[in-house]
């Protein structure tokens, strides 16, 4: 057995990682408190996140079936990035995806997708890559859309930063990118309680979160 004290000063502490069959006991001498389980976020879409681009604001464009899109056609081409940042609440790590477009004219350029300034995902397109037009220029030029992730990253920052950006070398009437169905989603590891000040004292059961 293994125990661990403290007192409650604040609205809640957390531990974590002490498996399914372990046990949690608080004793609370001069504050209420309850413990609960936490439950997986739901996860933070693209409107949760505050959004700029290297063009100031952040265009939006339609991509055929694949609908609005940050960027695209005629928007996003050389040395164009895209960049959102998300204020999270209590989490030992990060799952994130979203779907990148590649548009038009690629010749073995890559795509970056980074979280904090650390790469989580890149991949190379040429224009001779399987795909099919959906938007931009034609005339034989195909699209690809790709989804990215979910990724995991270790993170626990109260604030994170997402960026894409490409090496694309080309005006965006002729290379060209977008990003579209973005979640970012604060997570915890199995067997993870919080303790909350207010509610009563309480012995539980650890369970996988």
């Amino acid at each position: 057995h293994s125990m661990l004290s403290s007192r409650l000063r604040g609205t809640e502490f957390w531990v974590s990682g002490f498996g399914r069959e372990a046990e949690v006991f608080v004793s609370c001498l001069d504050v209420d408190c309850n413990v609960t389980l936490a439950e997986p976020d739901a996860g933070l879409s693209a409107t949760d996140g505050v959004w700029t681009s290297s063009l100031g604001d952040v265009p939006m464009t339609t991509c055929g079936r694949l609908g609005e899109i940050m960027g695209g056609y005629e928007r996003f081409g050389q040395g164009a990035w895209l960049e959102g940042r998300y204020t999270l609440g209590s989490h030992e790590y990060v799952d994130v995806s979203l779907t990148f477009v590649k548009i038009d004219s690629w010749d073995g350029e890559r795509a970056t997708v980074s979280v904090d300034g650390s790469e989580i995902w890149s991949a190379s397109y040429s224009v001779t890559d399987a795909g099919e037009n959906i938007c931009g220029a034609g005339g034989g030029w195909n699209e690809a859309a790709t989804a990215v992730g979910p990724v995991r990253v270790s993170h626990t920052a109260a604030s994170l930063v997402l960026r894409v950006s490409t090496s694309i070398n080309q005006e965006p009437s002729d290379e060209s990118w977008g990003v579209a169905d973005v979640v970012v989603r604060p997570q915890w590891y199995p067997g993870h309680a919080v303790f909350n000040s207010g509610h009563g004292c309480g012995h539980m059961p650890w369970g996988d979160a």
